[in-house]
């Protein structure tokens, strides 16, 4: 099984560690298994705080589940559980783009 080092979670994917959803118990045995720190973006940080303030703000969730939840991803991205990746943003961003259009315009 691959290190954490050199896997990419999507953030979507590592907020089911977060909340409670169909996947949580799948994605925790996986966490579990992975070993190491997550590699994640300062975007991805945003993207699972934000994700758990929204379930807060549809009712999905409590207002104390959401302040559990992110003292929890607090406490992970404190304890080195998350790598930091830094990213050279305006370049990735034109690459994805650049690789997107390829895609779509192979058959």
């Amino acid at each position: 099984m691959a290190g954490a080092e050199s896997v990419y979670a999507d953030p979507s994917a590592l907020l089911k560690l977060y909340l409670h959803q169909p996947e949580s118990a799948a994605m925790n045995a996986w966490r579990r298994r992975t070993r190491g720190a997550l590699v994640l973006t300062l975007h991805g940080q945003a993207e699972i705080v934000n994700g758990i303030c929204l379930a807060a703000f549809r009712g999905a969730i409590s207002a104390g589940a959401r302040d559990d939840a992110l003292a929890s991803f607090d406490e992970d991205v404190a304890a080195g559980r998350y790598g930091s990746a830094d990213l050279l943003w305006r370049a990735a961003l034109q690459r994805s783009a650049d690789l997107s259009r390829k895609c779509h315009l192979s058959p």
